[in-house]
């Protein structure tokens, strides 16, 4: 490839714009036939041999058409949440070409942001987006990713109207506990359901300088209830920090419950039967 594409390039971050660069205009055409650059958009190219980051593929849409925003798992990839999609998606008045899928749809100033020159959606709305594919889980690592959930009942009114938004709204009001997973989310109805009171989902716990956070603490009981996913039963190391954090709590006087995922989404009558128990026994 010529030195002055390999430049432009480089400069451009893996995507070159000819709005840009329009010097190099017979170089990029005779680059194109001899299979070094791809147009990826009009009037943007990129080296055929590598596949778009996200960035860059937010890159390459600003280029060709600047209002655009990028949306759904295209802004998730953005915001670190997510690997990209094999195809970016984009709300703009356009017409889907490969590698590009967009959606007409107008996305309100206040929940666009801007990454690295690159207009996504922001993560309130990214998550919200994300519910038509990943339901209540969408929701949950929100939460878990420290997005506030005032931020997600605030993208919700500013996009009123959407296919979706009743399962939305529901899903909201259900994260009132604020779930960081599926198995949180179970577990919280099924203590709700039960009449369970006094419980604080992830609340942070200080013992001896160091800080923990529980899934769900009753704090004047002095019990924390933790929900153990796949990830429990994935590497040791993970497990014998568990187990320290286990021992530190109970050494300052705490009582730590782990239940199973499965068991809380399976028979969450067992599982709110056991706190009951667990809680009836601290107050002896």
């Amino acid at each position: 490839m010529h030195p002055d594409l390999t430049e432009a390039l480089a400069f451009g971050r893996g995507v070159l714009a000819l709005a840009e660069e329009p010097a190099l205009r017979h170089r990029v055409r005779r680059a194109v036939t001899a299979g070094e650059l791809r147009r990826v958009l009009p009037g943007v190219y990129a080296q055929t041999a590598r596949d778009l980051t996200a960035h860059q593929a937010g890159r390459a849409l600003m280029a060709a058409h600047p209002e655009a925003v990028l949306v759904r798992e295209s802004a998730a990839a953005c915001h670190g949440w997510t690997e990209p999609p094999t195809e970016c998606w984009a709300a703009a008045r356009r017409r889907s070409v490969p590698g590009f899928r967009f959606e007409d749809r107008t996305i309100p100033e206040a929940l666009v942001m801007s990454l690295d020159g690159v207009r996504v959606t922001s993560r309130a709305l990214t998550a919200l987006d994300r519910v038509d594919a990943l339901g209540g889980a969408a929701i949950d690592d929100a939460l878990r990713r420290g997005v506030p959930l005032a931020a997600l009942w605030d993208a919700l009114a500013l996009t009123p109207q959407r296919p979706g938004n009743d399962r939305r709204r529901a899903l909201l009001r259900d994260s009132r506990d604020q779930p960081w997973s599926e198995a949180e989310r179970a577990a919280h109805a099924a203590l709700r359901a039960g009449g369970v009171q006094g419980w604080t989902a992830n609340l942070t716990i200080e013992v001896s300088g160091r800080r923990f956070v529980g899934d769900l603490v009753f704090r004047r009981q002095r019990l924390v209830a933790e929900i153990d996913g796949r990830a429990f039963h994935g590497p040791w190391e993970q497990r014998v920090r568990d187990m320290a954090r286990d021992r530190a709590l109970a050494a300052a006087g705490w009582v730590v419950l782990r239940f199973p995922a499965q068991l809380v989404l399976t028979a969450p009558e067992t599982f709110v039967q056991e706190v009951r128990a667990a809680l009836a026994a601290r107050r002896r």
